[in-house]
């Protein structure tokens, strides 16, 4: 009688085929977009979903040191994923299932952004559908620009795009693509095909510049562009002054609250870099390198800060100072959350919030002033 050799194959966390419904954090599906062979058990497979959201699934063998027969059912296993795969994914747990194999759950990665090519530098939507929008990147040269275009169709909260915000670059399946960052999920970035056209074609297409934009967001009408140019103006997070008394090669930022909390602390980063360039206590200011800076105000964070030869960038500050006793949830207006215990000050940059998400229970942060609640 022979001796029938099972080798349990990619042995990672198994569960019942999955109910995709019941996790609020499912985007669902994405599909693959490239395969990263790392080692002969070992690959990274990219996927993307819509508004260019991207994730990378870890495909490995657990079975410890390889052998022939290992390797070949795996890549069995590997070669059965080509592009298009639909992948489904748990962004809240750190899963994703791929559709021939909906028994094992395969663990998510948290996006490599590396190496930053360039950042944008303008935004401009089509006017005649208000759905295109095109990021500028860089200028190539004299007579052609890199650009991104991004089509939306639904409104989405996950990504606001703005002007110096960082753009890493990234080849999927032999295809350039510029991949930013995002806020709302660490296994999620947003990738979208990298094009070049000349000044003469950029300068034909039916474009309006904004200030910035998240993906599928309404539609702005013309009749009320001047209102949301105020709106965008006065929210603000910074603003950048000349100053006659830097000099060298370096700019400056500036914290400062209305009312001093000697306690508030602020941590600088590079943009996309986790090595801390200055911390600050209270009202203070500090010198830094011109460039874009991660910013950590407690626990409130602001991206891409940036910073300019000769000048100041001014952080725009509100206090709030909350009387109520116990727990409550600060939440923005895109989903940021500080959990906090009061009474207590905090201080926030200009915009509306919502205590514990709710909207009946809203208040506004303006530049200099100290809201009461």
């Amino acid at each position: 009688m022979k001796q029938i050799l099972m080798i349990p194959f990619l042995f990672l966390i198994t569960y019942s085929c999955p109910a995709f419904a019941q996790y609020p954090d499912t985007h669902t599906p994405f599909y693959v977009i490239d395969i990263q062979r790392v080692s002969p058990t070992y690959a990274i497979v990219s996927c993307i979903g819509e508004f260019g959201r991207t994730i990378q699934v870890e495909f490995k063998s657990m079975m410890g040191k390889p052998n022939p027969k290992i390797i070949k059912s795996y890549n069995d296993q590997l070669n059965a994923i080509t592009p298009g795969t639909v992948v489904k994914a748990d962004l809240t747990a750190g899963k994703a299932w791929i559709n021939f194999v909906y028994t094992i759950a395969y663990k998510l990665l948290t996006p490599v952004l590396s190496p930053q090519c360039c950042v944008i530098t303008k935004i401009a939507r089509v006017t005649y559908d208000k759905k295109d929008y095109f990021l500028t990147a860089k200028q190539d040269t004299a007579n052609g620009l890199t650009y991104l275009r991004v089509t939306s169709w639904y409104y989405t909260p996950d990504i606001r795009f703005q002007s110096g915000q960082p753009i890493y670059e990234k080849n999927y399946n032999n295809t350039r693509y510029g991949v930013l960052k995002g806020t709302y999920n660490k296994y999620l970035s947003y990738s979208y095909q990298v094009h070049f056209a000349t000044n003469e074609w950029y300068n034909t297409q039916p474009l309006e510049t904004v200030n910035s934009m998240s993906p599928g967001a309404p539609p702005i009408d013309s009749a009320n562009q001047a209102q949301t140019q105020q709106f965008n103006t006065s929210t603000q997070q910074w603003e950048i002054l000349p100053d006659n008394t830097l000099t060298g090669a370096t700019g400056q930022l500036l914290f400062q609250m209305p009312t001093n909390i000697s306690y508030a602390h602020l941590k600088v980063f590079i943009s996309g870099d986790t090595k801390m360039a200055a911390s600050l206590f209270g009202n203070s200011k500090s010198k830094l390198l011109p460039g874009n800076y991660d910013l950590l105000m407690d626990k409130y964070s602001i991206k891409n800060v940036p910073v300019e030869k000769g000048k100041t960038t001014r952080l725009k500050v509100g206090i709030l100072n909350y009387s109520p006793r116990g727990p409550v949830k600060i939440v923005d207006e895109n989903n940021q959350k500080i959990a906090i215990a009061g009474p207590f000050k905090i201080a926030l940059p200009p915009g509306t919030y919502y205590l514990d998400g709710k909207k009946e229970h809203s208040f506004v942060i303006k530049d200099g002033e100290v809201t009461e609640y």
